[in-house]
Formats: structure tokens, C-alpha cells, sequence
């Protein structure tokens, strides 16, 4: 890891390339009877981000407020056999992807890459 490697930034740009991609999964398994959208469950009690001392001792105090597992994953279960057509929800209310999601050239570039990245292994 490099000195300017952020945790929460390397979470942020993963979640966007998820969003970026979701339409072009959806597309690309269209005709084979595969639906796909994406799900943000809500900020669910996990085991992400815990560590020692201090900050652990914050932040486990701060999960005790966030959703149950079951919960979040209750948010998926309802989509799971929805007919997915590359659509965007938060918990359970579809939400339109707007502004850097809808960056069509940017979502290309990430599918074209983690294509390549795949192809390589």
C-alpha cells in the first residue's frame, strides 16, 4: 500500500464501479433469461472494518445502531426474484443512477478492463 491508498476511497470507487457495470451485465444476460440489479442493503451490522483499539472500540459501539444482518439481507432477498433490468435500488426503493453511474465511456473502460484483468489469469 502507498502513502495516499484510502481505505474508504478504495470502498467508494468499487461501489461505483459495481454501479457502473450493473447495466452492462444486465444487457449483456438479457437474452439468455438473467436479469440483474444492484442493492445497497443499508448500513448492516458486519464484520467490515473491524479492528483494535480506539477507532475498533468507536466503531463497534456505532454498529450497535446499524441493521441486523437479516435485515440488509432481506433488501436482497425481495430482488431476488424481481425481473432485474439493470436498475438501481437503496434498501427497497429504486433509485436512478445519476451523475459518475452514468458515465457510459467510464463504464466501458471498467468492463473492458476487468475483462482484460480476468482474460490474464
Amino acid at each position: 500500500m502507498g502513502t495516499a491508498f484510502s481505505p474508504m476511497r478504495t470502498y467508494a470507487d468499487t461501489k461505483l464501479c459495481n454501479l457502473l457495470t450493473v447495466p452492462l451485465f444486465a444487457e449483456r444476460w438479457r437474452a439468455a433469461g438473467i436479469t440483474v440489479d444492484a442493492v445497497h442493503p443499508g448500513v448492516v451490522r458486519t464484520g467490515l472494518g473491524d479492528r483494535r483499539g480506539p477507532l475498533g472500540l468507536l466503531l463497534k459501539a456505532a454498529k450497535r445502531t446499524w441493521a441486523a444482518p437479516e435485515e440488509g439481507a432481506r433488501h436482497v432477498v425481495s430482488l431476488a426474484g424481481a425481473p432485474g433490468t439493470g436498475r438501481y435500488f437503496d434498501q427497497d426503493r429504486q433509485v436512478p443512477l445519476q451523475g459518475p453511474a452514468l458515465d457510459a465511456d467510464l463504464a466501458r473502460r471498467v468492463w473492458d478492463e476487468a475483462e482484460a484483468l480476468a482474460a490474464a489469469r
